[in-house]
C-alpha cells in the first residue's frame, strides 16, 4: 500500500519548483531593500547586511512570469538584485558578480603542535594559553549513542541561538548516521567535571574535518570561558596526532567582516581553491544607488573572477582589514571602492558597471 503522504509528494515538488521559478522576493527595512529572483534561501545574509538601521525587515513574495527580464528594473529601484538558481542570459551575466554561497576554509598542519602554536598570531596564542590556564581537558568518543545528547544539548541549541534563520541544522538522524559510519568521532571539552562543548569531526585519509559543533545548552558562559577556542586547539592537536596534513573547517559566509571567517582565519584558515559543493549566486549591483553604496562601503565581498580566480571588492586596503597576511594573500585580485566613479574602467575582471567604481590594489 502506498502511504497517503507519498501520493502528494510529486505534486508538492512540482508546486515548489513552480513557486521558485515564478516568484520573486523583495525585502525592505524602512527605505532600504533589495530583490531576489529564484531560491529564497539566498535572502541570507543580505537580509541582515543590506538594510540600514534597526527596523525589522519585511519580506514580500510576488508572482511573475519567470526568468530574469525584470532584473534591470528591480536593480534601478533597489540597487541590489540577488539571482539564485536561475540561468542568466550572457548579456546579463556579464553585468553580474558571481559570489560563492559559502567560502570553504582549510588549515595546513605541520607535524608538531608546537610549530603550529609558534605561527599563530598573538590573539591565537592568547586563546591557547587561556585554555591551558583554565584547566580544560578533552576526551574522544566514537559512541553513536551520544549523538542524541550532542544534537539536543549542544549542536541544535547553539546553532539556532547563534545563527537563527541562517543556520542549516542537520537532523538528529543525520548526526547519528555520521557516527554510525565509523569515520567520525566526538571531541568532548570538559571543565569542572562537565562536558561544556563538543565537536563532531570526520577522519579522512589525509585530512580531518570539523563537521558540527556546539556548547552546552547554548549557555554564553561557556563561550566566554573559552570553550570554543579550547575545542579548536584540541581538534588541531588531535588532527596532528593522527598524522593528518589538513584540517577542513567547512564554509563561512562570503564577506570578510563576518565573525566566523575572522575567527577561523586567526587559527590559520586559508581559502580553499577550486570548486566547492556550496554553489554560488549572482549579484547585480548599482553603486550609484544610495542603499547599494552604503552596503559596499561597509562590507568586503568575496567573488569569483575569470578562470576561477578569487577577488575581493572592499572599501579598505588589505592591511586595514585586521586579517592575517597569509590569509589575505590567497586572493588573486583586490579592488578598493572609490568615493566617486571614474570616467572609464580599468579592471576587466569586474563587471563593466562596477569597473568605474573600483581601483585595483597592487600587492
Amino acid at each position: 500500500m502506498i502511504a497517503f503522504p507519498a501520493l502528494f509528494r510529486p505534486l508538492k515538488n512540482r508546486l515548489s519548483l513552480f513557486r521558485r521559478n515564478h516568484t520573486y522576493w523583495t525585502l525592505a527595512a524602512g527605505p532600504d531593500g533589495f530583490a531576489l529572483l529564484g531560491n529564497p534561501r539566498d535572502l541570507h545574509p543580505y537580509n541582515r547586511l543590506y538594510p540600514n538601521g534597526h527596523e525589522p525587515p519585511v519580506t514580500r513574495s510576488h508572482l511573475y512570469g519567470g526568468g530574469t527580464a525584470l532584473a534591470p528594473g528591480l536593480l534601478k529601484q533597489h540597487g541590489l538584485v540577488v539571482v539564485s538558481d536561475l540561468d542568466l542570459p550572457e548579456d546579463r551575466a556579464e553585468k553580474a558578480l558571481r559570489v560563492p554561497r559559502y567560502v570553504p576554509l582549510t588549515i595546513p598542519l605541520p607535524d608538531d603542535p608546537r610549530i603550529f602554536f609558534e605561527h599563530l598570531p598573538r590573539s591565537g596564542k592568547n586563546d591557547v594559553r587561556k585554555a591551558e590556564r583554565s584547566s580544560f581537558a578533552f576526551e574522544i568518543t566514537t559512541d553513536p549513542g551520544w549523538a542524541g545528547e550532542f544534537y539536543r544539548r549542544y549542536y541544535e541549541p547553539s546553532m539556532r541561538g547563534r545563527h537563527g534563520d541562517e543556520a542549516y541544522i542537520m537532523p538528529e538522524a543525520g548526526v547519528t548516521d555520521l557516527m554510525r559510519s565509523g569515520a567520525c568521532e566526538f571531541i568532548q571539552v570538559w571543565l569542572e567535571g562537565r562536558c561544556v562543548a563538543a565537536f563532531l569531526n570526520r577522519i579522512g585519509e589525509s585530512d580531518y574535518e570539523l563537521m558540527r559543533l556546539g556548547w552546552l545548552d547554548n549557555d554564553p558562559h561557556w563561550v566566554q570561558a573559552g570553550a570554543i577556542p579550547a575545542a579548536y586547539w584540541f581538534t588541531i592537536r588531535r588532527a596532528i596526532a593522527l598524522g593528518k596534513t589538513e584540517l577542513q573547517l567547512g564554509g563561512t559566509p562570503a564577506y570578510l567582516e563576518n565573525g566566523v571567517l575572522r575567527f577561523k582565519a586567526k587559527w590559520g584558515g586559508r581559502v580553499q581553491a577550486g570548486p566547492s559543493g556550496f554553489g554560488y549566486r549572482f549579484l547585480l549591483l548599482d553603486p550609484g544607488h544610495p542603499s547599494c553604496r552604503r552596503f559596499l562601503s561597509r562590507y568586503s565581498l568575496l567573488a569569483f573572477g575569470p578562470a576561477g580566480s578569487l577577488m575581493i571588492l572592499s572599501p579598505q586596503a588589505p592591511a586595514e582589514t585586521g586579517l592575517p597576511d597569509r590569509f589575505l594573500r590567497d586572493f588573486d585580485h583586490w579592488f578598493i571602492l572609490r568615493q566617486e566613479p571614474k570616467r572609464s574602467g580599468e579592471c576587466p575582471e569586474l563587471p563593466a558597471s562596477l569597473q568605474v567604481w573600483y581601483d585595483r590594489f597592487l600587492w
